[in-house]
């Protein structure tokens, strides 16, 4: 009887203990192999990501720093010894010409005031020339008047300007006729037609008159 020969390489014997499991073999295939993959791709990512940002950023353009404002100018120093003299100047000046101005207005005032009254005057002086009995209450009436008014003029600093017989004087004077008088000086006043008055030192009104004209001189 023949005993049958085995041909080919024998497989060693194995305990059932020693064997492995298919999956502990080959564990690249497996979903679980897939996901540790993953993670690790993205821990690695993230490593990368971190050492970028990490990184200085030497390609960025530097921030402009902001522009400063300019110092302003110190203040002048004040000179208060040259601003109080000038104020003294200016007060002596106001000093001088307030006074002037004060009777300036005064003048003018007065000027105004009394050259209505003169007007008056001028009226008693007309009605008086023309005569009458000097009993005449009319008369006696119209004088107490005139006195009264050259007594406010008297006392309000009005004189009257020098007038017949006088030289003729043009500063005062006007001339309302040239009459022939050879017994007279020529340019001398031989009669006043209107009174003249002076307010202190300023003329007020210039005296009417008549001068002699003798054409032989």
């Amino acid at each position: 009887m023949k005993i049958p020969i085995e041909t080919g390489e024998r497989k060693p014997a194995t305990n059932p203990g020693d064997e492995t499991p298919e999956s502990d073999m080959n564990t690249e295939g497996t979903p679980q192999a897939a996901d540790d993959a993953s993670v690790k791709a993205t821990e690695a990512e993230l490593e990368s990501d971190s050492e970028v940002d990490d990184e200085p950023e030497s390609e960025s353009e530097p921030e402009a720093e902001p522009e400063s404002e300019p110092e302003p100018e110190p203040e002048p120093e004040i000179d208060w010894q040259d601003r109080c003299l000038r104020a003294m100047a200016e007060l002596e000046n106001v000093q001088k010409t307030v006074p002037k101005r004060i009777d300036q207005g005064i003048f003018w005032f007065k000027k105004d005031l009394f050259g209505r009254l003169l007007d008056l005057a001028d009226g008693f002086e007309r009605a008086l020339a023309q005569g009458g009995d000097e009993d005449n209450s009319w008369r006696q009436g119209v004088e107490s008047l005139q006195r009264i008014l050259l007594e406010v003029f008297e006392k309000s600093g009005l004189t009257t300007v020098s007038g017949e017989g006088e030289p003729f004087d043009p500063t005062r004077h006007e001339v309302v006729a040239a009459v022939p008088q050879p017994e007279v000086e020529d340019g001398r006043i031989i009669a006043v037609q209107r009174r003249g008055w002076m307010l202190g030192e300023q003329l007020l009104r210039p005296a009417q008159v008549v001068v002699a004209k003798n054409a032989n001189e």
